[in-house]
């Protein structure tokens, strides 16, 4: 009777990760290439290489808001570099207060588990 559901489900969340993809990377190239590197990446190792995806982030960032200015180490260089700094610190505490709340998580759905 319910043979055909689990099929479903799997359309239905294949069809929504096509129009997510399509909607967030448009026609981008450098979010296309990324996307790519980093969807062979998974498919080859069967596995997300988390620091794969922060450097593809940080170079993402780093073309697409690039430190305003000349690349001549002035006054102005070494503000960017900060501005540079600061933006990364954030991006940063992002991710290690995301893996603190999921490894938090796990240990409160395992002491669940143990009793």
């Amino acid at each position: 009777m319910f043979y055909g559901i689990g099929a479903a489900v799997i359309a239905i969340i294949v069809r929504s990760a096509i129009k997510l993809v399509r909607t967030t990377v448009r026609s981008d190239l450098l979010l296309w290439m990324i996307f790519a590197a980093l969807a062979i990446t998974t498919a080859w190792t069967q596995s997300e290489i988390i620091w794969l995806f922060i450097l593809c982030g940080f170079v993402a960032m780093i073309i697409k808001a690039p430190p305003s200015g000349s690349l001549t180490c002035s006054g102005k260089c070494i503000h960017n570099a900060g501005a540079v700094a600061r933006r990364s610190t954030h991006v940063a505490d992002f991710v290690l207060k995301a893996i603190h709340s999921s490894h938090h998580s796990r240990h409160i759905v395992l002491s669940f588990d143990r009793q």
